[in-house]
């Protein structure tokens, strides 16, 4: 269902971008945005990457069975 939202929405906005002559504007727009997307995503790899090693690292020394145990209701 979300697909459908998503194609439509595109649709529209090359409809719309045609209809105005703006074109241009709307595929330096979308590729601006490609970019700033993968920048992003490479950012969070690396904190993602950490987080998930110490929870690896806790998991292994046991630490994580017993903060589970602590706080549990």
């Amino acid at each position: 269902m979300l697909n459908i939202i998503w194609v439509i929405m595109v649709l529209g906005a090359l409809v719309a971008a045609a209809l105005t002559g703006r074109v241009d504007e709307v595929t330096k727009a979308s590729t601006d945005s490609a970019k700033v997307a993968v920048e992003l995503a490479l950012g969070l790899v690396g904190v993602m990457a950490f987080w998930l090693g110490m929870m690896r690292i806790l998991q292994r020394g046991g630490l994580l069975d017993s903060m589970a145990r602590f706080l549990k209701p």
